[in-house]
């Protein structure tokens, strides 16, 4: 309801400066002074600007000539202007209809200029003024409609010059500011204005505990990220601990675990969370074990285990049963093995294992069976094969599996049915087989890549034969002889063992890919005219239909997602197939 009145308000003010000058519906860009001082001479009665106001250039040091401008519809951009040192000349500006952004102004001592201003209809973004002290100057704001950022102002002391501000409207952002000390002058927003607070990376931040961050942190609509602030900011603990509140669950997250202490306590400073909602980082240099981590059953979004130079093993984890979203362990110097998943059955986007230096084995995954999106793993030095993987059979988009030096075989893949992406093998120096990613269907591989694996010499698995003989080429170089390329795979292929064929793979498209239309060939001497010809996915769901008409069909897909499609007909008997990618 406060924001339907905030929205009322907003409108009315809308409608009481209809009746001013106005020009520039394009907008104005402002690049000199000259252009700034001849302003009010040649448009002495425009006070309203319909348009986007710009003003950026190296030769502009103030403002003055546009103290008749009374309102902006649009835009207010004051970035990158190196000699400015005065928003005098904006005393009489009232409202902003859009975004008020001030940045890069390197000799900006004050926002003094903008005194006048109530209203800001867009976001505004302070940011990169390393002279400016305090916010004296915005006394006057009372709305911000999308959103506010206050970040990487390297003097700034103060904000309690806000203290009459009511409503952002959606998100709240301090960050890398680097001697603000407190939070005064936000006491007066409305909580529930606010979809997502942000505060981190303010060093010399110790007190947040002012009434609105109070009311959110009490009953959050949204995402919550604070950390990196000095002692008393540096968590949503510590801040609800300042304002006598209870902290709960964060229904949205994020959680970041940044030091040992920060994992030992979460099952204090959190009693009875075991689903956390948003993203967990588990990211610091003196963090070795995660056992305090052990009542967490689910992360709905990321959780990335990044940077942890004496993090051994990740047991702690080991009631952790699915990932919303991304799973990243990367850069873990000391990590040998990834016992404390094993309860881990399903990640809903990426897995990528990189750069884990000393990791030896994947035994912890056993559990797993699914990776929504992508899987990665590459750059892990002493990885010898990929065991710990057994069980995983889908993979969403793409697998990519490069640059591990001692891996030497991916037999352990060998459950892997379906990848619907890419399937790239690359820099693996020690491999010599591609056994284990034969059962893969062929036909959800959308692109096929084996390079620079220097003593590969076994690619003729099935998924890999049946891919060149339908599409007819891969990138396929720079490996042993018997996979330098695709003509030498093919070769080796017509060794293997013949299988059932099934349908046959006669109907022809192009262009590979195709985003708007596809041109199908059908043999006429295998079809007949008025045949029905079904477009059908992976999953065997018709999509579209038509009657064959002669041996060239063009077919609109401009309505289908992007993906691997497949064209099929019964003739007598006879079912003929053909695949292409929409993209």
């Amino acid at each position: 309801m406060k924001k339907i009145v905030l929205l009322i308000s907003f409108i009315g003010l809308m409608h009481a400066i209809v009746h001013a000058q106005s020009c520039f519906p394009q907008g104005i860009t402002f690049t000199t002074q000259q252009q700034i001082d001849n302003y009010h001479l040649n448009y002495p009665d425009c006070t309203r600007i319909e348009g986007d106001v710009k003003i950026l250039g190296p030769t502009i040091t103030n403002l003055d000539s546009l103290i008749v401008l009374d309102s902006i519809d649009g835009d207010l951009s004051i970035e990158s202007n190196p000699n400015l040192t005065s928003l005098g000349g904006l005393l009489n500006l009232a409202f902003v209809g859009g975004d008020l952004r001030i940045g890069f102004n390197n000799l900006l001592a004050s926002l003094s200029g903008l005194n006048n201003v109530s209203t800001v209809g867009g976001y505004l973004h302070i940011s990169y003024l390393n002279e400016l002290v305090n916010f004296s100057g915005l006394d006057g704001l009372t709305y911000v409609g999308d959103g506010m950022m206050i970040n990487a102002n390297d003097t700034l002391e103060s904000i309690a010059a806000l203290s009459n501000l009511t409503s952002i409207s959606n998100e709240l952002q301090i960050f890398d500011n680097a001697v603000l000390t407190n939070l005064s002058g936000l006491e007066n927003v409305d909580a529930g204005s606010v979809d997502f607070l942000r505060i981190y990376g303010n060093p010399s931040l110790s007190d947040c505990q002012v009434q609105s961050i109070c009311d959110y942190l009490a009953s959050p609509a949204g995402e919550i990220d604070i950390f990196s602030n000095a002692e008393g900011c540096n968590n949503p603990p510590e801040v609800s601990a300042g304002c006598g509140i209870a902290q709960v669950c964060l229904p949205y997250g994020n959680y970041y675990f940044l030091d040992q202490a920060d994992i030992d306590e979460f099952q204090s400073d959190y009693p009875g969370c075991t689903q956390l909602g948003g993203s967990v980082q588990i990211q610091g240099n003196d963090i070795q074990d995660l056992s305090g981590l052990n009542s967490i059953t689910s992360v709905g979004k990321d959780l990335k285990i990044t940077h942890n130079p004496n993090l051994h093993h990740l047991s702690g984890l080991e009631n952790l049963v699915s990932a919303g979203r991304t799973v990243q362990i990367q850069y873990n110097e000391s990590l040998t093995g990834l016992s404390g998943l094993e309860a881990l059955t399903t990640i809903g986007g990426i897995l990528s294992i990189a750069y884990n230096d000393s990791l030896l084995s994947l035994n912890g995954l056993q559990a797993l069976t699914s990776v929504g999106s992508d899987l990665g793993i590459s750059h892990n030095d002493q990885l010898a094969n990929l065991n710990g993987l057994n069980n995983l059979a889908s993979v969403g988009r793409n697998l990519a599996i490069t640059s591990n030096p001692s891996l030497k075989n991916v037999t352990a893949l060998d459950a892997v049915e379906e990848i619907y992406g890419t399937l790239s093998i690359g820099s693996n120096d020690s491999l010599y087989s591609l056994v284990g990613l034969d059962n893969i269907d062929y036909m959800t591989i959308l692109q096929l890549s084996i390079l620079s694996n220097n003593i590969l010499s076994e690619c003729e698995v099935k998924s890999v034969c049946d891919y060149l003989d339908i599409i007819g080429w891969a990138d396929i170089f720079d490996n042993a002889d018997g996979c330098d390329n695709s003509e030498e795979v093919k070769e080796a292929c017509k060794a293997m063992p013949v299988n059932d064929p099934g349908p046959e793979m006669v109907i022809s498209a192009f262009p590979v890919p195709a985003s708007t239309y596809i041109v199908i060939d059908i043999p006429m001497e295998k079809a007949c005219y008025d045949e029905a010809l079904s477009i059908c996915d992976l999953h065997g769901r018709q999509v579209l239909a038509c009657r064959i008409t002669g041996p060239h069909m063009i077919l609109d897909i401009s309505g289908l997602p992007e993906g691997i499609y497949l064209a099929r007909t019964v003739t007598e008997g006879t079912v003929m197939v053909g695949k292409f990618v929409k993209q």
